[in-house]
């Protein structure tokens, strides 16, 4: 099933439009308090290439908290703290005592595409994906013939930075209420993969799991 969200065009019974999608998203989030979950992502920036597996915690209103477990840094850890600050730990032997203290927009936390790790919570996640459907040239949404509760949102749409096509495709579960995966191209090409997995909510996340 196919389903093209133009000027005009005719919306499937049996599909829900783009739109009504993320506000599924973003209602069913408001009553999320804290959620964990593995994040596998790979992101090419020129003859640059980033990958590894996360473990993400986060916890509302914005604290977040990143441990590599697998890939470069293994081990190492970064947290977003109720001060503001970001604590960053090494792996290895001395990660225990070795501890940084960072602002929030320090260089050395940017991905090679110039993200920063907190941009990859699903609030942040579902308030580009609205911001792109504002702007789209296209968007579409597919059910995938895996599942009939899982939908693939397909929107191209211009980087207002540098002019660039941009296509992002996020995959939806639509009984659990979120995002699973994201694949963005740039150009054509793809520049950034992003599956989540293990997704688990309200867990009881406190303060203090983002002490490091």
């Amino acid at each position: 099933m196919l389903l093209t969200l133009a000027a005009g065009a005719v919306r499937a019974a049996d599909s829900p439009p783009a739109t009504e999608i993320v506000s599924r998203l973003e209602s069913h989030f408001a009553s999320v308090k804290d959620y964990e979950c593995l994040l596998e992502e790979e992101e090419h920036n020129g003859n640059e290439t980033t990958s590894g597996t996360y473990r993400i915690w986060f916890l509302k209103p914005d604290l977040f908290r990143l441990k590599v477990e697998q890939g470069r840094h293994r081990g190492s850890e970064i947290a977003l703290t109720p001060s503001g600050k970001v604590r960053a730990r090494p792996g290895g032997a001395l990660g225990h005592v070795v501890t940084k203290t960072m602002g929030k927009t320090d260089p050395r936390l940017r991905s090679p595409r110039g993200g920063y790790p907190w941009d990859s919570n699903f609030g942040a996640i579902y308030a580009d994906l609205r911001q792109h459907l504002m702007g789209a040239e296209r968007a579409e949404v597919k059910r995938d013939p895996a599942g009939s509760e899982i939908v693939r949102i397909d929107v191209s749409y211009r980087e207002p930075a540098n002019g660039h096509t941009a296509r992002d495709v996020y995959t939806v579960d639509l009984q659990r209420l979120y995002v699973t995966a994201i694949d963005s191209f740039e150009d054509g090409a793809q520049v950034d993969r992003m599956r989540f997995r293990d997704y688990q909510e309200n867990t009881g996340l406190t303060e203090k799991s983002f002490d490091l």
